[in-house]
């Protein structure tokens, strides 16, 4: 018997190709029933397209490799921290030198100083995809 899917895919390549186990719809539908409904009882390879995460079985664009392969692994100066400073300080308008002097402020205090400036950005994409009144503004109005 020859099953045919009907699905449409991204418009995108895919740089990164794993082959996936393509379950019929009645075996897709017992997978839920046992699971009762709940995703977090799926095994992953009863998965096709995961809805349920951002990352782990999707997979990467060519820019997000190649930032990997341009990252610049030395400590001292590296070229991919100015490139995340100047991308912060165009983001928040704030340079991250601000944030020298705040930690430097919390380590003579005793104070501990932890900056994730990757959730800046991160936090303010789905603010502007989710939430109503922000899909106007520019990531850099929603971070401020």
């Amino acid at each position: 018997m020859v099953h045919t899917f009907r699905t449409i895919f991204e418009p995108f390549r895919i740089k990164t190709v794993e082959r996936i186990r393509m379950a019929m719809q009645e075996e897709r539908e017992g997978f839920l029933q046992t699971a009762h409904f709940n995703p977090f009882l799926r095994h992953s390879d009863q998965v096709i397209i995961d809805l349920l995460t951002d990352s782990g079985t999707s997979s990467m664009s060519n820019e997000q490799w190649a930032g990997i392969m341009r990252g610049d692994e030395s400590y001292a100066g590296a070229s991919s921290w100015f490139r995340m400073e100047k991308a912060v300080q165009d983001l928040t308008g704030y340079p991250l030198g601000n944030a020298r002097e705040v930690s430097g402020i919390c380590k003579s205090n005793g104070i501990c100083f932890i900056l994730v400036a990757c959730r800046i950005g991160e936090n303010a994409w789905f603010i502007e995809h989710r939430e109503p009144g922000y899909e106007k503004l520019t990531y850099r109005e929603i971070a401020l």
